[in-house]
């Protein structure tokens, strides 16, 4: 505790005496000190008897019996706190909070990490979030995680965007999904080309550095799924009508994310493809829906239920590893588009 704490403490403890008596002096400081325990292992903070009865002037044994009326609130209150109790490193000989549903550094470093490697926010939004999640950690742990993260935060480059940022339209995304309100875009297409569409909001995911709104086109009867890229939308109006979702209507993200690549929309279609590569793993990591259908001294056959044309440029991407084998259609694709690289390097 700093000696600032500590003076602004014990003046508070002395005018809460005169007000209420000195026969309640004692019961005062031990509320404080209960409450400053409280927000120090909140901090992720551990907690030694010896070192804080020192900073607060009171006897060990009070500290003692400060830290078993908090495991006993815990114990009690199990509905409310969970599994949450107070741990004894007997190694350290510090106490510290141990809950289930605080975030354990090691978890914290990870959402770190992909916080920075997604790219998708500006270097200010992803200094402020984790400025943030830090505060869940120790002191120590902070020193080490600057330490960790350091480099990688200076160096940290993020995605071009067309508007100002993705983090003005969210809150208001997220809300007319959840709602189920219509909405007005003025967007600005891959070629610039600015476009008004009235469309039926329905989720929103990552891939590949962007944030996308999934929704339908008011006037497409359809009901074909596009994919807007958020940081392209240039104006937004949220109309009070309301749309229907159900089962036959509702997107499962979970399946968008196995099947479509790069969020580009098309046509469904199984593809099979052979794979001549050294790991076939990364084929069906980057393919979620990609499964073997024959392996062979040389190769392996897969198929893959695919949306979309993004898939050409994931197979392209692995050069003469890949060679498409059916359907014809998408063969003549990939052939017609491996032709137009080949002149672009022969002139």
């Amino acid at each position: 505790m700093n000696n600032k704490f500590t003076a602004d403490w014990e003046e508070k403890v002395s005018k809460k005496a005169v007000t209420l008596g000195e026969n309640q002096k004692e019961s005062t400081e031990k509320i404080m000190r209960i409450l400053y325990l409280m927000y120090t292992f909140m901090r992720g903070n551990s907690i030694s008897i010896s070192t804080t009865a020192k900073e607060l002037g009171v006897s060990e044994k009070s500290i003692s019996r400060d830290l078993s009326t908090i495991k006993n609130f815990l114990y009690d209150s199990r509905s409310l706190v969970g599994n949450t109790k107070i741990i004894y490193s007997h190694k350290m000989k510090m106490h510290h909070l141990d809950s289930e549903d605080c975030l354990q550094n090691e978890e914290l470093l990870i959402i770190i990490k992909v916080l920075l490697s997604s790219r998708l926010l500006s270097k200010d939004e992803t200094e402020t979030i984790i400025r943030k999640l830090k505060r869940a950690m120790s002191s120590v742990n902070k020193t080490m995680m600057d330490s960790i993260i350091k480099r990688e935060l200076q160096e940290y480059q993020e995605v071009a965007r067309d508007n100002n940022g993705i983090m003005d339209y969210v809150g208001s995304l997220i809300r007319a999904i959840y709602e189920q309100k219509e909405l007005t875009l003025a967007y600005r297409k891959m070629d610039k080309e600015e476009v008004v569409r009235r469309v039926q909001p329905l989720s929103m995911m990552v891939s590949e550095y962007y944030l996308y709104l999934i929704c339908y086109r008011c006037d497409d009867e359809i009901r074909t799924p596009i994919y807007f890229r958020v940081d392209r939308i240039l104006n937004m109006t949220v109309h009070n009508d309301h749309f229907r979702k159900d089962r036959h209507t509702a997107i499962n993200e979970g399946l968008v994310r196995q099947k479509v690549q790069y969020m580009f929309s098309g046509k469904k279609r199984c593809i099979r493809f052979s794979y001549n590569g050294p790991s076939i793993n990364a084929i069906l990591d980057r393919i979620p829906t990609a499964r073997i259908i024959e392996t062979l001294s040389t190769e392996t056959i897969l198929e893959a239920d695919i949306e979309g044309d993004g898939i050409k440029m994931v197979l392209l991407s692995q050069g003469s590893k890949v060679k498409v084998l059916a359907p014809q259609d998408f063969v003549d694709e990939m052939r017609d588009e491996i032709a137009t690289m080949y002149e672009s390097y022969s002139s």
